[in-house]
């Protein structure tokens, strides 16, 4: 039952961050917003502290038929290892391709580095 908070707090996070950002409200929607994400955060964790102890007691008392976590585990590790590295390799696109993050000088940098560096 401790699911429901988070995703609240969360939904409701988002609402508080729109309402400022619109500019609806004052600065008390910020601080607002902040507030519910930290609610929302011990919530989540909260809840998955519970949600791992009832599983670890299903199946410790083996009420669970085959153990499904594990058998499926693996899944979510490639999405999560595909998702990363799809991540990766958009953010080095928007640094080195589209030069994000760069002020162009019009120095090469072994020559600014030569500058820098007290002879």
């Amino acid at each position: 039952m401790l699911v429901a908070f988070p995703i609240v707090l969360f939904i409701m996070t988002l609402i508080a961050d729109v309402v400022y950002e619109a500019g609806w409200a004052g600065s008390d929607w910020s601080q607002f917003a902040y507030i519910l994400l930290v609610g929302g955060v011990a919530a989540a964790v909260a809840a998955a502290i519970s949600g791992l102890v009832g599983y670890s007691i299903i199946v410790y008392r083996g009420r669970a038929k085959g153990n499904h976590y594990w058998r499926n585990g693996w899944i979510l590790s490639l999405v999560s290892v595909v998702l990363l590295a799809v991540s990766g390799w958009l953010g080095q696109d928007l640094v080195y391709k589209h030069g994000m993050g760069f002020v162009w000088t019009g120095v090469p940098i072994a020559a600014e580095r030569q500058r820098l560096v007290p002879a």
